[in-house]
């Protein structure tokens, strides 16, 4: 498959795919002038439509913008997650463009996946930290249709994160990741399940 590639430093990290005819795969790419002599990254968004892809245009909210993950739950329904200089990122796809979700404030904490299993449930995932990489505690977001909330999770070690999750129903997730201990990087795996 060929795909967009709006600059020589393009990369993407997640998909999610409702149809054969409807994907939605994002990442980010480099090459607008940052901060000094840096490169500045952007958010990357394209769209599947059966037949090709084509860049979507996303909001990117600072000049140091990523997307690791998304979750599509129908065409008019998208959330995609990442961090930027100024913590996580959400952004929200309601058919016809992305606008920018408001999530739990904090410059370290990082969001790496996310899935919904309707457009009022979702999941995030990932970490946040002091400043210090051998502290990193896992972090877990939920979406309820108009707000983030942080949610309650497990932490083995002083350096844990979650990379994605997967959603059945508002009752069932399961998040995956690493935790460090004694030399050694750890699966992780945490699951939350509530009465509906």
């Amino acid at each position: 498959m060929t795909t967009t590639n709006p600059d020589t430093i393009s990369q993407l990290s997640g998909v999610s795919c409702t149809s054969v005819s409807f994907c939605v795969a994002v990442g980010e790419y480099s090459g607008l002038p940052g901060n000094g002599n840096n490169l500045s990254d952007q958010s990357l968004a394209e769209q599947w439509n059966g037949s090709s892809w084509s860049t979507m245009t996303t909001t990117n909210p600072t000049t140091d913008d990523g997307l690791t993950g998304v979750s599509c739950t129908s065409p008019s329904f998208c959330v995609a997650v990442g961090s930027s200089q100024n913590g996580t990122v959400a952004e929200q796809w309601n058919g016809s463009s992305w606008s920018t979700m408001t999530t739990i404030p904090g410059d370290a904490n990082i969001l790496n996946g996310v899935s919904c299993s309707s457009a009022t449930f979702c999941v995030a995932v990932g970490y946040s930290s002091t400043g210090d990489p051998e502290d990193l505690k896992t972090l877990a977001e939920q979406w309820n249709g108009s707000s983030w909330t942080t949610m309650t999770t497990t932490n083995p070690s002083t350096a844990d994160t979650l990379y994605g999750v997967s959603c059945k129903s508002t009752s069932f997730c399961v998040a995956g990741g690493y935790y460090y201990d004694s030399g050694a990087d750890l699966t992780l795996a945490e699951l939350y399940a509530s009465q509906p």
